[in-house]
């Protein structure tokens, strides 16, 4: 029987390395420099294919992933133009770039925002009518809407708004800024990874025109998810004094927005601002918790793990607050529900969990189902972290049902 090589024994996490380091080359460097390090990493696998250390096959597929990787971003980043090329080319002409009065109708897809005299929420415009046009033309444009409330009577109209209702809006469009000293953060590329272009201006709720949108829409479900979270912050603040109601709400509900700063500055001194966000801790300790209640509802080993894998969604989509707007729901909520998911699966059929196996499914679940963009450091970087966590567990001298819990907890965050 031939050796297995060094790469054989995990075919999805080579696979996955390899898929990530092509969509990281395409969106750092440009198409000679993938290109590039493509033939070296070509080599590579060329070498530990001779060498006996992976499968021809094997190696070939790590190419094929670094590949389609490269090719996807290198075709998203061509795709990625406003629906509007000729008025932004015109603006980002002139300096500074003008406003441009506008006219949009299209559904809220992102969680209304209230800060001071300020309303802040993404759209998905399906008309806009812009500049000297006289009619609206049809077209797909994602806006970031800015609304600056006039009079204190309509804070109270801005908080009726709710992600899925329809909206017709009018104001001035603007193209986000740039940044303003050499190697800044630029604004405008940072909204434009995620497909938003313009700015629309609004002066005043009398300008928006909110109605009611399809009650079963993706965005009006996660719309219902929102109401549903912030009836339950609502209740925390009601049963905590008004110190502690914000930490609680980003402790229970992972939604930071009230905690109080000083609070949250001593907790980033100490390297714990995770915990004011829903981790796998949280879910396996909900997962425990809700396993210890059915059990004593004398439910069978199986009845028990198809509730917990049922129970997972709903409590991911009720704790894990989007920080951006997306039809679908978040990636970060998407990758803890699928690992959760994937561990109760083997623990249901008694398989040996493998948590790398667990992690990098998750990853390819991600790529496929989600517009899944490098850029989006935060969902790699949980990625990486969980497997070295996994992978240094292994040195500690730990009782085995520690370990095991340990595990179930990383693989989950």
């Amino acid at each position: 029987m031939r050796a297995r090589g060094y790469l054989d024994g995990r075919p999805l996490v080579w696979a996955a390395v390899c898929f990530v380091a092509g969509s990281s080359a395409a969106a750092y460097w440009s198409p000679g420099g993938a290109l590039s390090a493509g033939l070296g990493l070509g080599l590579l696998l060329a070498a530990l294919a001779l060498a006996g250390q992976a499968r021809p096959g094997l190696a070939a597929a790590c190419l094929a992933a670094y590949a389609l990787a490269a090719g996807e971003r290198l075709w998203a980043d061509a795709r990625s133009a406003t629906a509007l090329p000729a008025l932004y080319a015109a603006a980002e002409a002139q300096l500074p770039p003008p406003d441009i009065p506008a006219a949009a109708e299209g559904v809220i897809t992102s969680p209304v925002e209230i800060d001071g005299d300020v309303v802040q929420l993404r759209m998905t415009a399906q008309s806009v009518r812009a500049g000297d046009a006289q009619q609206a033309e049809p077209l797909r444009e994602r806006l970031l809407v800015r609304v600056k409330l006039l009079r204190e009577a309509e804070l109270e109209t801005a908080r009726q708004w709710r992600r899925g209702d329809r909206i017709a809006v009018s104001g001035a469009l603007q193209l986000p800024a740039g940044p303003a000293n050499r190697g800044g953060f630029d604004y405008r590329r940072y909204l434009r990874s995620q497909g938003i272009h313009w700015l629309l201006q609004v002066q005043g709720t009398d300008a928006a025109d909110v109605s009611p949108g399809s009650p079963w829409s993706a965005a009006a479900l996660l719309g219902r998810a929102d109401a549903v979270r912030s009836q339950l912050g609502s209740a925390l603040e009601r049963s905590y004094p008004a110190a502690q109601s914000g930490y609680m709400k980003a402790l229970v509900l992972g939604d930071s927005d009230d905690i109080d700063p000083g609070l949250y500055a001593r907790f980033a001194r100490l390297g714990l601002t995770h915990i004011m966000a829903v981790s796998g801790m949280h879910v396996a300790v909900m997962l425990g918790l809700l396993g210890f209640l059915l059990r004593l509802c004398r439910l069978t080993k199986e009845q028990i793990l198809l509730a917990l894998m049922l129970a997972v969604p709903p409590y991911v989509l009720l704790t894990c607050k989007p920080p951006h707007e997306m039809i679908i729901a978040p990636n970060e909520m998407i990758k803890k529900t699928a690992q959760s998911l994937i561990n109760q699966g083997q623990f249901s059929h008694e398989m040996k969990n493998r948590h790398f196996r667990n992690l990098c499914s998750c990853f390819w679940g991600l790529r496929f189902t989600t517009q899944f963009d490098k850029r989006w450091i935060s969902p790699i970087l949980s990625f990486i972290i969980a497997m070295a966590m996994i992978n240094d567990i292994r040195a500690l001298q730990l009782p085995n049902e520690m370990i095991k819990f340990s595990k179930l907890t990383i693989s989950n965050s």
